[in-house]
């Protein structure tokens, strides 16, 4: 993992326990502000979802060790939304290895 360059600047978001009254909207709410990263896209795939045609992307992102990233999270990254599907320890709690989904969403407000 030597010489990753990290030219992605990442915000984590957790979902929070509180709610908007009278909304079912989920409420994402930032961990961390900036999360230096590596970016990369390892695999396409178009699924149908409530009869809309979305394009999910699998990436790998590679980031310094954080303990606080589980894949109960997600990432922003450009104004683009990155779910965690899962995080893998590489070099004895020196880097982080993340496989995200991207689901055409984009950061909004």
């Amino acid at each position: 993992m030597r010489g990753v360059e990290l030219k992605h600047i990442a915000k984590v978001q957790e979902l929070s326990k509180y709610r908007k009254e009278f909304d079912d909207t989920p409420v994402w709410q930032t961990v961390m502000s900036r999360l230096h990263c590596r970016l990369k896209a390892i695999a396409d795939r178009e699924s149908i979802e409530a009869q809309q045609q979305v394009a999910d992307t699998t990436h790998e992102v590679i980031c310094r060790y954080t303990p606080k990233l589980s894949s109960d999270q997600r990432l922003i990254i450009l104004g683009k939304i990155y779910h965690i599907a899962s995080v893998v320890e590489v070099e004895r709690a020196r880097w982080l290895r993340l496989a995200v989904i991207s689901r055409n969403e984009v950061e909004c407000c």
